[in-house]
This record gives structure tokens, sequence and C-alpha cells, in this order.
């Protein structure tokens, strides 16, 4: 009997310890929503300027470029049309690009679209958007990958490096 009980005992202290090495060698890394990079980005549920209500959780499988802008920042009105080209038309299946600017009336961002053709989604009295991703300035970029998950966050124009990140993104296979 104390033969039997000393053999149970060791046989599960060998399997906590191997339970123990496989927990350290293979940690399961859980993710947390936040706005820095590697971080699951905040969702939210917004109704953009032509009444159209879009959440970050209904865009997963494409890669999502978020710009926080203000009409009043020149750098911001030219980075919108490049947006458009390099983005919004030549991945139409797989970037999602969407605009956020936090005082800009409708009206403004209308005439700006009009004027610019400009297709993709707009959203004004942004603030709340602005905050949870830590945007402090305008241009402010944010790349969130297929899963969700933030790859890129910064004072930033699409440039070639962006370019890169966003053409290796959409070659991402997600599980």
């Amino acid at each position: 009997m104390i033969k039997k009980y000393f053999s149970l005992m060791t046989l599960l202290i060998v399997l906590q310890c191997n339970f123990q090495a496989c927990s350290a060698a293979n940690p399961q890394k859980k993710l947390i929503i936040g706005s820095e990079i590697g971080n699951l980005a905040p969702d939210f549920a917004l109704v953009d300027i032509d009444g159209k209500q879009i959440s970050l959780k209904s865009l997963k499988g494409k890669v999502v470029y978020i710009i926080f802008w203000s009409y009043i920042c020149i750098s911001c009105r030219e980075e919108l049309p490049v947006a458009q080209k390099k983005l919004h038309e030549a991945f139409p299946k797989d970037v999602v690009v969407l605009a956020f600017s936090p005082r800009d009336t409708k009206k403004v961002l209308n005439d700006f679209r009009k004027k610019h053709r400009i297709t993709f989604s707009m959203f004004t009295n942004s603030y709340g958007i602005f905050e949870k991703y830590g945007a402090k300035v305008s241009p402010y970029t944010v790349i969130v990958d297929k899963t969700g998950v933030i790859r890129f966050s910064k004072n930033a124009a699409l440039n070639k490096d962006t370019m890169k990140l966003i053409e290796k993104l959409i070659k991402q296979k997600i599980k």
C-alpha cells in the first residue's frame, strides 16, 4: 500500500514538473486592449458622416488604416488624398481607411471629400476615439492588422515604410 502511494506521488510530481516546464516553454500571451503597438485595438461602433455605422470588430480580416486629422492641419489635408489613392483604391478588398476629425463639421468634411474625391469613411466629433488610441496630434496614424492588433501607432504620414508594413499585413494569414 505504501509502495503504491509513493509511486502515485512520484507520478504526480513528474506530471506537475512536466506541466510547469511546458507552460514555461509555451506561455500563452494574452493580449490586452490598449493604444500601444502589440495591444488589441480598442473597439468602437460609430456612425460616419454618411450615416453608416462602422465598428472595428466588423472589420476583422482587413487591415485598418486609421488617420486622426483636422482640416486646419495642412499636412493632414495632403495625407487624405494620398490614402485614398495608395490604399483605398489600390487595395479595396484588403484595406479599410478611416479618418477621424475631432472638431471639423460635417459640412467641412463633405466639402473636402467632394473636392478630393474621398470615398472612405470619415467621422466628426471623435474626441473619444482620439483618446482611446492615444492620438495627441494631427496627423496621427494607427495601423491595425487583420486580427485587430495595433502594428503601427505614430505621428506620421503614409510613406514607403508604412506602405511596406501594410503590404506585409495584407499577406498575413489569420487563423
